[in-house]
């Protein structure tokens, strides 16, 4: 065996815990299918998307909230002190034994926060400034790799511009819509989902799901799973081979 390696097995990488982001716009669903996740669950609150949805699941799991939406964000104090408050609760969350799934909703809110904390302001900064926040935005992520956890960032979408010549530093908006947070995070994941209402024949809304990318089973590039089956357990099953719904209940 080459000095300072180890030798693959099947095993090396088995790990039924899966590190997700889920995008969507607003009231499109996104945290709905995250609480459809395993339980006990652990939510990072800095949205309003909880209140009137996590009643549906209390009958029959276990919910941890902690709120981050009421702190102070004036000064940088205040900043430093938000931004130690979630890594400390990520953190917690992840070392919890009973703890089944985290949930950052939103990981755009929270990459605000991160920006804040270390650069002191959102707009006006130079590329080069963003190196140490960037570093301590990843090591959110690589923690969740290191953990037993479901992981499921939720992110709002936003507006996607484009330049409307090489020449020029105005965009103009292309119909399109894109995840808002940090622009590495898609990469970082194993799965990439967007949560949609979409019409439905008797002239309501069906959520869905469609899975964006997946590291594990790229067949899935595309897929919609619409009703019951736009749940976590349901999409888990897929991309873990030999995995049913009710492995990830």
């Amino acid at each position: 065996m080459p000095k300072g390696f180890e030798q693959v097995t099947a095993a090396t990488y088995r790990c039924r815990r899966l590190i997700m982001r889920v995008g969507g716009l607003d009231k499109n669903g996104k945290t709905h299918f995250a609480l459809t996740a395993p339980g006990p669950i652990g939510v990072l609150d800095m949205d309003r998307g909880m209140e009137g949805v996590v009643e549906k699941f209390l009958a029959d799991k276990t919910i941890y909230v902690k709120k981050f939406r009421d702190m102070p964000a004036k000064t940088e104090k205040d900043h430093d002190a938000r931004w130690n408050a979630l890594e400390d609760g990520y953190h917690s969350l992840l070392g919890d034994k009973s703890i089944r799934t985290v949930v950052m909703d939103t990981d755009t809110e929270s990459w605000e926060m991160a920006r804040l904390a270390y650069l002191g302001k959102l707009t006006q900064v130079k590329s080069h400034h963003y190196t140490e926040v960037n570093t301590a935005y990843r090591k959110l992520v690589d923690a969740a790799f290191d953990s037993d956890k479901n992981v499921i960032f939720i992110a709002r979408y936003k507006k996607q511009y484009v330049k409307k010549n090489k020449d020029s530093d105005d965009g103009a908006w292309n119909g399109a819509y894109e995840p808002a947070g940090f622009t590495e995070l898609p990469y970082l994941v194993q799965v990439n989902l967007r949560s949609k209402l979409s019409p439905d024949p008797d002239g309501g809304f069906t959520n869905t799901i469609e899975v964006i990318n997946c590291r594990q089973n790229m067949a899935l590039l595309g897929e919609v799973f619409e009703g019951e089956m736009a749940t976590f357990p349901w999409i888990a099953a897929n991309i873990v081979e030999g995995t049913s719904p009710e492995d990830w209940e």
